[in-house]
């Protein structure tokens, strides 16, 4: 279908799953015209909403109550408008991402996509910017952002980024492309996703396209992730792809989650004192078998059982199998650890080597 128009959009959504929309911003822009009409539409999204979504937006249950869904919506004009512009967004990666989940969720067939990035643009155009968060670059652009988060503001906003980098550079900033929502599905995801963290924190830098191709990979594979990973992961991810940012502090946090996931074993430079001590033993040990390594520690005063408990002080892992550490075969005493770990219990997840 021939592309008559530019629609500038924004979505909110109602939780971290973000496979769902609950307000969708909207400024649709024909050749010449000086002065479209944003639109602001809430919508049920026929999902729970989350405390974190809602601290950002404000949007909650009550306000959608009543309102259409998104397919009454699509049905009723959406798809001839998406379908017929060039769409246009700020993080553009994130807004598009929704509108394919959820699309995907109402197994709504997919509409070819072409589409463009303020975000993108405002860093080809505007270096030096401090960062290039939709309120800095309106600001430089002369339209100050008053309500961000309201996908109506917005959507408003970023069509004032894109319609003041065409009028000040013409063609040049005009650069649309085709999206294309779909990931390599592995074979194995829980191992997959080892190999995705592991791939991620191999340089010791985490960028945005990372960080969202690691939300659809998961999103992908919810069904058989652990409930407490994917919340975790899903919740150190929000933010970051909320606003197509990703600051040092951030990036350190998530490189400290995704090595902890690859690399479980806490580092420790002396022999760990056995005495007293409950241990549960995961994994393949380069010292001899289970039985050789539970001698060993029993020679040394502790004792082994089989699964993790409260009253587990060490977790050790065999350096074979830390080598090919994955959630499919050993990983559950790992995870059951790390959830005593935060309820503040004084588990330690060590190696073999700690032993000898």
């Amino acid at each position: 279908m021939a592309r008559n128009s530019f629609l500038v959009f924004d979505v909110e959504t109602p939780n971290r799953r973000q496979d769902r929309i609950c307000q969708l911003g909207m400024v649709r822009v024909y050749p010449g015209e000086k002065h479209p009409v944003p639109r602001g539409l809430l919508i049920d999204p026929e999902a729970p909403f989350d405390d974190v979504c809602v601290s950002v937006h404000g949007i909650e249950a009550q306000h959608v109550y009543g309102k259409p869904t998104f397919p009454d919506l699509w049905s009723q004009g959406l798809k001839e408008i998406f379908e017929s512009s060039v769409l246009v967004a700020h993080n553009a990666a994130f807004d598009l991402s929704v509108l394919s989940k959820t699309l995907a969720f109402y197994r709504i067939p997919q509409p070819e996509i072409v589409y463009m990035d303020t975000l993108e643009l405002a860093k080809s155009f505007y270096p030096g910017l401090p960062n290039y968060k939709l309120p800095v670059v309106c600001e430089h652009v002369g339209f100050p952002l008053a309500n961000h988060h309201d996908a109506g503001a917005d959507a408003e906003a970023a069509y004032h980024v894109l319609d003041e980098t065409l009028r000040r550079f013409g063609a040049a900033a005009l650069a649309p492309r085709t999206y294309n929502s779909v990931l390599p599905v592995k074979e194995d995801p829980l191992e997959g996703m080892r190999n995705v963290l592991a791939s991620i924190a191999a340089d010791g830098r985490v960028d945005f396209q990372e960080a969202l191709e690691l939300r659809l990979w998961m999103d992908e594979h919810q069904e058989v992730l652990p409930a407490k990973l994917y919340d975790k992961f899903a919740s150190l991810l929000f933010e970051v792809l909320y606003d197509g940012q990703i600051d040092a502090d951030e990036e350190r946090t998530l490189l400290s989650e995704f090595r902890d996931f690859t690399q479980p074993a806490e580092a420790t430079s002396e022999r760990v004192d056995l005495a007293g001590k409950t241990c549960v033993l995961t994994g393949d040990f380069k010292h001899g078998s289970k039985a050789a390594v539970t001698d060993h520690i029993s020679a040394a005063g502790g004792v082994v059982k089989s699964g993790v408990t409260k009253k587990t002080d060490y977790v050790i892992i065999g350096s074979y199998g830390s080598e090919r550490y994955n959630f499919g075969t050993y990983g559950g005493k790992v995870l059951r650890a790390r959830e005593l770990q935060e309820q503040g219990l004084p588990i330690q997840i060590i190696s073999e080597d700690a032993l000898y």
